[in-house]
């Protein structure tokens, strides 16, 4: 599960997924999705009386495809199948822009289990989730649907409900009040301790949400959440301003807590959220400006992530992991490797737009700019939606780097154009500064 990334990644776009759930080599899908229809999902969730659970992706979503690869395909799930109505949708269609109005998505992916009655969410959760973690959020999503509230499990569903809302500063201070309240043996505590770091994290509640990892971490020592609390708790940590008294110690503890987390992960976690991890302790170096801190782990990182590419089983569960790849070879110099990668990948997936998108940034970093902006058209051949602002973006930069302003202007006039035409809902105004403020940067830079 990740929540910040380092403005690297954000550029670089993330995994490679095929249309639908579709896994093209090894075992399919597990669970029957309704692929971008949340009308026909939640007329069939009325009928058969059954709460409906939604899976809010994105085609350039690393986590995304690491739930398709590894978790969607688990016969483990089968038995599930019945229980819920399952629904994909992918959050950069037109098509689906009212569905992200009605449940906005603060990360990828989103999964949501909804009343299909009231259309509340009866749990929410951000960023990927293992076999166990689903089928554990189902069984409670199921609960909540039937009315069997007793006890400390409505101060859960109170936290839960208040998080589906958005409600997130409320969310935490509901979270708190539950966990005070929930059995230290009950098996869904380590899930609830990371909504309420995600809460906490969302509402800037930053020196809490470091101080809640850390001390929630021992309790959770060798489990999927573990790796969520040490890397969210790092991430908040890093996020706390040079001023507050406590920024260091909290930096150093949650240090420590992911270097340990990722030499004994425990069992059943996903190789995405140890990478994550590494992610987070990566980026806590790159901040205390220790270039050689921060090159010790994009080694160890590398190693990691290229043992994980080598054991994968497809070119979808390799694709998992290009985009961090390609993080870890830039940091450490090895844009040739980069380059050779994501060849592969494009020639495994010649119809999405992500290889060639990475292999854009992989070619500029070489100086190769001709390359890259060959590299960027067949990008843009393919992409739609939000990302097809971020390739202009990328474009752009490329044409500035390359000396070439005239065609970044127009790269970036084409982003203005489309960004000012998505839905708010899609992230719109956001969008919309960035590409601004890099055109008041380039009008300066002519002066």
């Amino acid at each position: 599960m990740r929540l910040r990334l380092a403005s690297l990644m954000v550029m670089l776009g993330v995994a490679v997924v095929p249309p639908a759930h579709a896994v093209s080599a090894g075992p399919r899908p597990a669970l029957p999705f309704i692929e971008d229809d949340y009308g026909r999902a939640l007329a069939e969730a009325k009928a058969r009386q059954v709460p409906l659970f939604v899976d809010a992706w994105a085609p350039w979503c690393h986590s995304c495809q690491s739930m398709r690869a590894y978790v969607f395909t688990d016969q483990a799930l089968a038995k599930l199948a019945r229980r819920l109505v399952w629904l994909s949708i992918d959050t950069e269609k037109d098509q689906n822009a009212a569905f992200v109005a009605r449940f906005p998505i603060e990360a990828w992916p989103t999964l949501f289990f909804i009343d299909p009655h009231s259309e509340s969410v009866l749990q929410r959760r951000l960023g990927s989730a293992t076999v166990a973690q689903l089928k554990g959020m189902a069984t409670e999503a199921e609960r909540t649907f039937s009315g069997r509230i007793d006890g400390w499990r409505g101060a859960v569903d109170r936290a839960e409900f208040l998080f589906g809302q958005t409600k997130n500063a409320e969310a935490a201070d509901a979270y708190a009040k539950a966990l005070r309240e929930v059995p230290a043996n009950w098996d869904g505590r380590g899930r609830a301790v990371e909504s309420y770091l995600m809460a906490l994290s969302s509402s800037d509640q930053a020196r809490r949400c470091a101080e809640v990892a850390a001390a929630e971490y021992p309790s959770m020592r060798s489990t999927p959440p573990a790796l969520t609390a040490a890397s969210a708790g790092l991430d908040c940590a890093v996020s706390l301003p040079p001023t507050d008294s406590e920024r260091v110690r909290l930096i150093r503890t949650m240090e420590s807590l992911s270097r340990e987390v990722i030499a004994h992960p425990g069992e059943a976690v996903a190789a995405d959220d140890v990478s994550g991890v590494f992610l987070s302790l990566y980026s806590a170096r790159e901040d205390a400006k220790d270039a050689a801190g921060a090159r010790a782990v994009a080694e160890e990182w590398g190693r990691f992530l290229d043992g994980q590419a080598t054991a994968a089983k497809s070119p979808e569960a390799r694709a998992v992991f290009d985009s961090h790849r390609l993080t870890v070879d830039l940091a450490l110099g090895r844009i040739d490797q980069a380059i050779a990668m994501l060849q592969a990948s494009e020639r495994d997936f010649p119809n999405d737009y992500n290889p060639p998108a990475r292999l854009a940034v992989a070619y500029a970093a070489a100086k190769r700019y001709d390359e890259a902006v060959a590299a960027s058209d067949r990008a843009l051949a393919e992409v739609y939606g939000p990302r097809r602002v971020t390739v202009l973006r990328q474009r752009a930069q490329i044409l500035i780097d390359k000396g070439d302003r005239v065609a970044a202007r127009s790269a970036l006039d084409q982003a203005l154009e489309l960004a000012r035409a998505l839905p708010d809902a899609q992230h719109a105004s956001r969008m919309i500064q960035v590409i601004q403020k890099k055109q008041a940067e380039i009008r300066q830079s002519a002066e």
